[in-house]
């Protein structure tokens, strides 16, 4: 699509690569929005406690946390999408300020193997034998395997690099790179202990905050994490109408998810889209500025907007049939691309080039 774009044969293009992105920028007449998305992505966890997973390391809440401690996000985030990615806390994307979750500095679990290794000293996970790999109280080694899918270059080669972090605390961390289906099917049969996750949020935070609680395991809750207290904070902010006592109770949530860690977001995705403003004015990215002209659940509304800079018409005052297929084409791509990532509940996500 960028180089039927490059080619004048379309007007806009929806989720480019990274180095797609990087070859559009600073290109006369085109503007190109590269600010965070709707969706999150990072590593959902297993953390179910029944049938063969029964005292499974991973429902422990203190490994979570020794794993969140042990990766090093910013690291992942600058490695694989340079200053393009936005590091997360919270499951709901900053594109939507008015629910974000701003997280304290002394809330924020940073960066801290030797934190890491802390609470996997108070799980009862020791090296007793001090080869570098810690077991469990049977006499297990502590492992975990990450899969990656095949279909993200950004999603393996963060696998790569949790497992070695995981290594250096004492975890048998192996890697594991997937098709893309394989791997959610794997995941959602509990079969996985790791994997590249995420979730496509929307313009209100009830979306992705109901994907944590009890009634979605088995759809929407792909790590089958149970947690009481998230379900009635869940339920309590959907009964709420007024934005300013609800937010507090949409801010408890993600706080919960993130002292908990069934899933950590490691970055908002960035929404990538390019858009010709040599031969059409009037686009309105959303949110304005640094918004993205396809991915903002008002597409329709902002192709329907743009207008020819040289508002250029056919004798009946419509647009030419060369201009309305450019538009058309972006259009019907955007609403593909929305309609089936809304229907799986997942993260839209694209691949990366793995470069600085």
């Amino acid at each position: 699509m960028v180089q039927d774009y490059k080619l004048g044969k379309t007007s806009v293009v929806s989720e480019p690569e990274l180095a797609q992105v990087k070859s559009l920028i600073g290109r006369e007449g085109t503007s190109v929005s590269t600010g965070p998305g709707f969706s999150w992505v990072g590593i959902s966890l297993n953390c179910s406690d029944e049938g063969a997973r029964k005292g499974d390391p991973l429902a422990d809440r203190r490994v979570r946390l020794a794993i969140r401690q042990a990766i090093d996000a910013e690291k992942m985030v600058s490695t694989t999408f340079g200053d393009f990615g936005a590091q997360a806390a919270g499951v709901v994307s900053p594109v939507t300020p008015e629910w974000y979750w701003q997280i304290a500095d002394d809330e924020r679990l940073p960066f801290d193997p030797q934190a890491a290794q802390s609470l996997l000293d108070e799980a009862g996970y020791a090296d007793p034998d001090g080869d570098g790999v810690r077991e469990t109280p049977d006499g297990a080694p502590l492992s975990i395997q990450l899969t990656g899918s095949s279909a993200y270059t950004y999603e393996a080669s963060w696998m790569k690099m949790a497992a070695a972090s995981l290594k250096d605390v004492g975890f048998d961390a192996t890697v594991q790179v997937l098709e893309e289906n394989t791997k959610w099917e794997k995941a959602y049969a509990g079969e996985l202990d790791a994997w590249g996750g995420g979730f496509y949020g929307t313009p209100d935070p009830d979306f992705v905050l109901q994907a944590y609680t009890t009634a979605q395991i088995g759809a929407f809750n792909d790590a089958g994490w149970s947690d009481p207290e998230y379900d009635e904070l869940y339920a309590q902010q959907k009964r709420l109408l007024d934005p300013g006592q609800r937010k507090p109770v949409v801010d408890a949530c993600q706080k919960k998810l993130y002292e908990e860690s069934p899933v950590i977001p490691i970055m908002y995705l960035p929404a990538f889209s390019a858009y010709d403003t040599a031969n059409w004015t009037d686009w309105l990215p959303a949110p304005p500025r640094t918004g993205s002209v396809t991915e903002n659940y008002v597409d329709a509304f902002v192709l329907s907007n743009v207008r020819p800079a040289t508002e250029a018409v056919v004798e009946d005052g419509g647009l030419s049939g060369g201009a309305i297929a450019g538009i058309v084409a972006g259009a019907v791509v955007v609403v593909g691309a929305v309609a089936l990532l809304v229907a799986r509940g997942m993260s839209r996500r694209r691949r990366s080039e793995e470069e600085s």
